[in-house]
């Protein structure tokens, strides 16, 4: 957990190009012009224990704001992307902080608008996409990070979304899941367990259907 001091904090913080984007693992997120690159602090009390399942959260309120502001039907990617026509639309980083000893979840989240693939490095290139690029109207990126982080503060501070484990969230989630049905590979450290995707649990963990049984993972990057 890292710690920040109260100046640290900040509400939203809005990017039109980000020089050092950072993805899950230390990994570099490429975050050309023609994106939207927002982050989010979201102060949490005691009774909000599921942070874990925030990322995912987070996945599911932009996926519905995406449907709502331009129709584009994206697809939750366990357990930190959007895929939009089998191409990376968007990109999520969840850390948890410490501001005077209380703790604070910081969203951050990458979309590509009018971006074009082409301008990506080439090795990103034939698997990323944007919405322009998708044939959809972006919406501007005010407007996108404004309607995500409202929803966003309405399911954590109104509807209470991580004090518990519901499951009407995982069926909205699994309704919009891009691996269900696919063959994958989950890479943790030195651990790999491959099988078929089953569907995403009311908790935030992958269940996959392997030659030994059907087991659930809770982290990890999906290989194909």
């Amino acid at each position: 957990m890292l710690a920040a001091s109260p100046e640290d904090l900040f509400p939203v913080l809005c990017a039109e190009t980000q020089t050092g984007g950072r993805g899950r693992r230390g990994n570099a997120f490429y975050s050309p012009a023609g994106g939207a690159y927002f982050s989010a602090a979201f102060p949490l009390s005691e009774e909000d224990r599921n942070f874990p399942f925030l990322t995912l959260l987070a996945g599911l309120c932009t996926a519905k704001t995406l449907e709502t502001l331009c129709g584009a039907e994206a697809r939750i990617k366990w357990p930190n992307d959007l895929y939009l026509s089998d191409r990376k639309l968007s990109g999520i980083l969840t850390e948890l902080i410490l501001v005077n000893g209380k703790k604070t979840a910081v969203v951050g989240i990458g979309v590509n608008l009018t971006s074009d693939p082409a301008d990506f490095p080439p090795a990103l290139a034939h698997s990323v996409t944007s919405l322009a690029a998708a044939g959809y109207r972006a919406p501007s990126p005010e407007t996108l990070a404004h309607t995500i982080v409202q929803a966003l503060d309405m399911e954590i501070y109104e509807k209470g979304a991580l004090r518990a484990v519901y499951p009407r969230y995982a069926a909205q989630i699994n309704k919009r899941s891009y691996l269900n049905d696919k063959s994958v590979t989950v890479v943790s450290g030195e651990t790999r367990i491959s099988g078929t995707v089953l569907y995403v649990e009311p908790d935030g963990g992958l269940r996959l259907r392997t030659a030994q049984g059907e087991q659930c993972v809770y982290y990890g990057s999906v290989e194909y």
